[in-house]
């Protein structure tokens, strides 16, 4: 009895052991890189998009082989009942069984150069699906960031609301002394109560804005995890990034090589140029080289009145037939299918010539967007930074002059207020400002890191 109680302790000891280091494991933090990483690996998309990268990879590998013989082998075997056509000797006889067997080889030696182009197309097409994944894994890693950012601004926003609110809620229970005291009147402490109702809702807000963010970048990622948490960098009005010293003619030729969307309607061109080429090819003549090679044998299945069967292997012997044959096929008239693909082909190309400038024209006004963006952005940030010192300063003059009786609640709250907005404002600028410019370097082609 005794040994089982002792044993029982053990296990409750243990349990508790267990549950106290799971509780106490830290919950891990996901860096921004992390986060782009994990969603470009665990993205359906982008794993779609790999299958069909191995799909083009697989066409143009099996568009090499259009230039080998092809073979192929058959064998038959057939009841004939009644009267029937003697395999051999072209006589008639009644309820026949024949059997058959013939290769067959052939290999095309002109066709148009089409094979050539076809290997040549497909090649294409598989670098147009590779440029597609770039484009896709670049605007995920960009939505994610964004989303990160969001993240981070709101955090930011919840502990500036939080430190104001902790200071309305000292005030308060200043006042709340000096209204029992008589040094105050009840209406400024009703000034300062209503004031902390409107930042205690400002955090709730807040809050509900962090969970919304983090749900929004966690579909991103495809992430269920409760516990997920993102790393904070220290981002502060004094390790801001700097805009590019460059012109905006400057900025786009620099994004020209490194933006996806352009290779892909580039390549996209490329390709519809290329479909002209086969189209035209269907005009050749094909001239194709053939073997083949047959036999076969019968067997009676009355051989009353017909003469003694030779044996099977020996009819295959006797029965062997050789062919070799040189085709030419010119095309001459096809319901004007040849020149109906042409004219297809030249639609095909004037309309990738089209996409390939509007993503030329898409591409050099996002660079424009961006590079005004992050400048009016950086504008705002000054702006607001001087708007924060001086409203700092006020709140702090206004403070103390509350402090010694010197001023209203009223004015002590108009102050307090300005000062919070103008933290906001200031916080707004810089997230706006950060992401603005990881917009702008991203178009040229840099890693969205923080």
């Amino acid at each position: 009895m005794r040994l089982r109680w002792t044993l029982l302790f053990t296990l409750l000891v243990g349990c508790g052991s267990v549950i106290t280091a799971t509780a106490q494991e830290p919950v891990k933090q996901w860096t921004l890189e992390e986060c782009i990483a994990y969603a470009l690996e665990k993205s359906l998309d982008v794993r779609s998009g790999k299958l069909q990268e191995a799909a083009a990879e697989a066409k143009l590998t099996q568009s090499w082989w259009q230039y080998a013989p092809s073979l192929n082998a058959n064998a038959g075997l057939g009841y004939t009942f009644g009267r029937a056509i003697d395999y051999g000797n072209n006589s008639v006889s009644n309820d026949l069984q024949s059997t058959n067997f013939t290769i067959q080889a052939s290999v095309t030696l002109f066709e148009g150069l089409g094979h050539y182009r076809s290997v040549q197309a497909n090649r294409i097409s598989r670098d147009v699906q590779k440029a597609a994944n770039a484009s896709l894994r670049q605007n995920l890693a960009l939505s994610v960031a964004s989303a990160y950012l969001q993240i981070l601004y709101q955090t930011a926003l919840l502990e500036s609301q939080q430190r104001q609110r902790e200071l309305t809620e000292q005030q308060l229970t200043t006042s709340r002394a000096k209204v029992s005291v008589g040094s105050l009147p009840q209406g400024a402490l009703l000034d300062i109560e209503a004031q902390l109702a409107t930042e205690r809702q400002r955090v709730v807000e807040t809050e509900s804005a962090i969970q919304l963010a983090y749900i929004q970048l966690m579909q991103l990622l495809d992430l269920r995890d409760e516990n997920f948490r993102v790393v904070r960098p220290s981002l502060s009005p004094d390790n801001l990034p700097v805009l590019p010293a460059k012109t905006l003619q400057e900025l786009y030729e620099e994004a020209r090589g490194h933006y996806a969307p352009l290779q892909e309607a580039s390549l996209r061109k490329e390709l519809a140029s290329k479909n002209i080429q086969i189209a035209y090819s269907r005009y050749s003549p094909r001239l194709t080289l053939g073997a083949s090679y047959g036999s076969g044998a019968r067997h009676y299945l009355d051989s009353k009145g017909h003469p003694t069967e030779i044996a099977f292997s020996q009819q295959l012997k006797d029965n062997a037939s050789q062919n070799i044959n040189l085709n030419l096929t010119v095309p001459i008239f096809n319901g004007f299918a040849e020149r109906e693909g042409v004219t297809q082909a030249k639609i095909g190309l004037q309309q990738a010539e089209i996409n390939a400038q509007k993503t030329e024209n898409t591409l050099f006004k996002a660079i424009q967007q961006a590079l005004s963006d992050a400048t009016s952005a950086l504008k705002r940030f000054q702006a607001a930074a001087q708007t924060y010192q001086s409203a700092e300063e006020a709140y702090r003059w206004a403070e103390e002059k509350y402090a010694i009786g010197a001023s209203s609640a009223y004015e002590y709250s108009q102050a307090k207020t300005k000062f919070n907005q103008a933290e906001v404002s200031r916080l707004q600028a810089m997230y706006e400002y950060v992401f603005k410019t990881k917009i702008l370097n991203f178009y040229r082609g840099m890693a969205v890191t923080l």
